[in-house]
């Protein structure tokens, strides 16, 4: 299965049980994908090194098997998540933000989780 997993206000607020999950995904034989979003029109080399070095800082470095980061042009975020998780053959999409959900949901993702203590 591919899992992807948001970074921002997901695995961030509880680094220590992600990582523990996401580890037992891989060993499971699943591909983790850290799927996260940036605010500019682009998503530059320096950026996706920055949210690898920030994972890295959690304690989350060796707990994923690929990261991809999706540029938020003109407020689309949650569409271009779900697309980019309807692209990817996605079959689990954990992630706090309940629009990203509902937009996953509906391009087809068979389970979305939205942490509870963490959902915005």
């Amino acid at each position: 299965m591919r899992i992807a997993i948001d970074l921002d206000n997901t695995i961030d607020a509880t680094p220590k049980q992600f990582q523990s999950l996401m580890s037992a995904l891989i060993a499971g034989g699943n591909k983790v994908t850290v799927l996260t979003g940036t605010d500019g029109d682009v998503a530059t080399q320096d950026i996706w090194n920055s949210k690898a070095d920030y994972l890295n800082n959690l304690g989350c470095g060796s707990c994923w098997t690929d990261m991809t980061v999706i540029p938020h042009m003109n407020g689309n975020g949650p569409e271009l998540k779900a697309q980019w998780c309807k692209d990817n053959g996605v079959d689990i999409l954990i992630d706090n933000s309940k629009d990203n959900a509902k937009a996953s949901i509906a391009a087809g993702v068979p389970l979305v989780l939205v942490p509870w203590a963490t959902r915005s």
